[in-house]
């Protein structure tokens, strides 16, 4: 009689010894498997990044593939030391994304002036506006900057930055009377008669001042006010016998309003040369300048307002032994413009 309980167990046995011996057979198969693929998976999983790593005179440009986290990592792990000043973007600490462009602008020793103070900053590769913003130094449109902020840096670049500034001053002027004259040719010759007295005004005046480097180079009035209105004198002045009557009535002359004018007045031109004599005064008591003429004070009282024909506006504010009646004489600008003036025959307009 055969025993079929034990067949069958025998046989569940052996099947299960050579279904042991399949999967140890697979396994094995599967870590080979594994193993044989694990270089393509490392690859697969690195990122690729790109480096433009850029000094003042050459550019490197490479690529490498890293599974490093951040930028900073990588450059540990690739062994690319920074320098203290220099430019790294995207930041040290930034993720590391496969694709990512990574420029390193290596930074150079330069002088920089600002507000006439030099002092020693760094340099980076790009324009001299790039460089300035690397080194905290703000500007703006007005500034003044030598080299132009979109020039690009050289190794020898030195920068100088001249600050714009602008604020605004309020201050009091005096506002100087105006002596209007009347002639009477019932009076001495050069007599004055004052009838009414000159008072001087005030008025606030707004000032737009604009700065370099600390230095006024600009003064702009953008406002003024008048607090007290000034008073004109009034004269009267006496022609009794004089050879030089003006004319009468008036008009204007240049934009300006007349109220007599002399004819046919003979005039002069003078200079003094700053090396005989550096500090002239006039009779005014103030240094005379281009726009000064010496008068006859019985003729034309001192101070007036005058237009000389050829010559432009003028006050009376000098005097001098030789000038007589009708006749003045001119301030120039220089030796040449009186040699080119002469002596002339012209007109003379007494200014309101």
């Amino acid at each position: 009689m055969i025993d079929k309980s034990n067949s069958i167990l025998d046989k569940f046995i052996d099947n299960t010894k050579r279904s042991n011996k399949y999967i140890k057979i697979i396994f094995v198969l599967i870590i080979m498997l594994l193993t044989a693929s694990y270089p393509i998976l490392d690859y697969a999983m690195a990122e690729e990044v790109n480096v433009s790593d850029e000094s003042i005179t050459n550019s490197i440009n490479k690529v490498y593939d890293t599974r490093c986290k951040t930028v900073e990592d990588f450059l540990v792990e690739q062994g690319i030391d920074l320098g203290e000043n220099d430019i790294v973007t995207p930041s040290l600490d930034s993720e590391i994304i496969d694709g990512m462009d990574i420029e390193i602008k290596r930074a150079f020793d330069i002088n920089i002036t600002i507000k006439g103070e030099e002092g020693q900053y760094f340099g980076i590769p790009g324009t001299v506006g790039e460089t300035l913003i690397a080194n905290g130094i703000a500007y703006d449109d007005d500034d003044v900057i030598s080299p132009a902020v979109d020039e690009f840096m050289r190794d020898d670049t030195g920068i100088t930055v001249k600050v714009i500034e602008s604020e605004e001053e309020v201050v009091k002027e005096g506002i100087k009377f105006k002596t209007n004259v009347d002639y009477d040719d019932s009076l001495a010759l050069g007599a004055t008669n004052v009838i009414k007295e000159g008072v001087n005004g005030e008025k606030e005046v707004k000032y737009l001042i604009t700065y370099e480097d600390d230095e006024e180079i600009k003064r702009e009035m953008i406002e003024e006010i008048v607090i007290k209105e000034a008073v004109n004198e009034e004269m009267v002045v006496g022609t009794k016998g004089a050879t030089a009557m003006p004319s009468e009535g008036g008009g204007t002359i240049d934009g300006d309003t007349y109220v007599k004018m002399y004819d046919n007045v003979k005039a002069y031109a003078y200079y003094v040369e700053p090396s005989v004599n550096p500090n002239p005064i006039a009779a005014s008591g103030n240094p005379p300048t281009r726009g000064t003429c010496a008068v006859d004070p019985r003729v034309i009282p001192l101070g007036t307002r005058l237009y000389i024909e050829g010559y432009g506006e003028a006050v009376a504010n000098d005097t001098g032994g030789d000038i007589i009646g009708k006749t003045v004489d001119l301030y120039m600008s220089s030796t040449q413009e009186c040699y080119n003036w002469g002596v002339r025959y012209i007109k003379v307009y007494v200014l309101e």
